[in-house]
């Protein structure tokens, strides 16, 4: 069933999230908060194919954050956890270059109702390909501009991690035929401008008429918004906005020139 979160508007009072958590992620989570279990130090979740709202697990194995962060996919957000070497829980949210801006704004609607099954996580991290566990707390940049991210995570794999089960941690990936994109098509992607989360920022997205090129859906742009300026432009928060009846969102979504 969907798992609950609270919004802070609604007094406290536990509401569904919109997402359905399946039990096997709770399960490996016991798995990787487990002591006596050194196999499983991380879990990477990720949406059932062609299900918009169901979550499974994606892949788990050892070497933590190191390990876990070679296998994310560039065309799926990701939800995970991680055990730390200090004995720390982290967990955190990834979407790479390649996921669209809709699926990114799912993501990000479901973050808390998929982050609540990882307990014991007192803290959330920034992650990218191929990190190591001491470039948390670090931006992406600060660690790129530090040292080689590719020798890092090898001498990280040789010392700490040992052998890891490539074959069982990887996801095999699927080739796609090269196809000619469209010149119109073309020139309204690059007349988008997306931030660092592939958001689209609103003084830009409100000036858009027809979004269906770029793969945003026309009658849900708004979902293309970051959470922050969700909350500035329509004064709640998407999860809020969604549960509203369809004649007071289009209000709503006129009001902010979003219709």
């Amino acid at each position: 069933m969907p798992t609950l979160l609270t919004d802070p508007r609604s007094g406290g009072v536990k509401k569904k999230s919109g997402v359905n958590v399946l039990p096997i992620i709770a399960e490996t989570w016991s798995q990787v908060r487990d002591d006596s279990n050194n196999e499983i130090t991380y879990i990477l979740a990720t949406y059932v194919e062609g299900s918009k709202t169901d979550i499974t697990l994606l892949s788990k194995g050892n070497g933590g954050i190191c390990a876990a962060s070679q296998n994310f996919p560039d065309d799926q957000p990701i939800f995970g956890g991680t055990k730390l070497t200090s004995g720390r829980f982290a967990s955190f949210v990834y979407s790479g270059d390649k996921v669209g801006v809709m699926s990114k704004g799912r993501a990000s609607m479901h973050k808390n109702g998929v982050l609540n099954v990882f307990e014991g996580c007192d803290l959330e991290i920034e992650v990218w390909p191929n990190m190591k566990e001491e470039d948390i707390g670090l931006s992406k940049d600060e660690a790129l501009s530090n040292q080689s991210v590719a020798t890092c995570t090898l001498n990280h794999l040789t010392t700490k991690i040992g052998t890891v089960n490539i074959e069982e941690a990887q996801t095999p990936k699927i080739e796609k035929e090269d196809t000619q994109q469209d010149p119109m098509e073309k020139e309204m992607k690059e007349m988008v401008s997306l931030d660092s989360s592939g958001f689209i920022p609103y003084e830009r997205l409100k000036t858009l008429s027809d979004t269906s090129s770029i793969g945003i859906d026309p009658t849900k742009k708004e979902l293309a918004l970051t959470d922050e300026e969700f909350d500035q432009v329509f004064k709640m928060t998407k999860e809020s906005f969604l549960s509203l009846p369809t004649w007071k969102k289009n209000r709503l979504k006129k009001d902010a020139m979003l219709f």
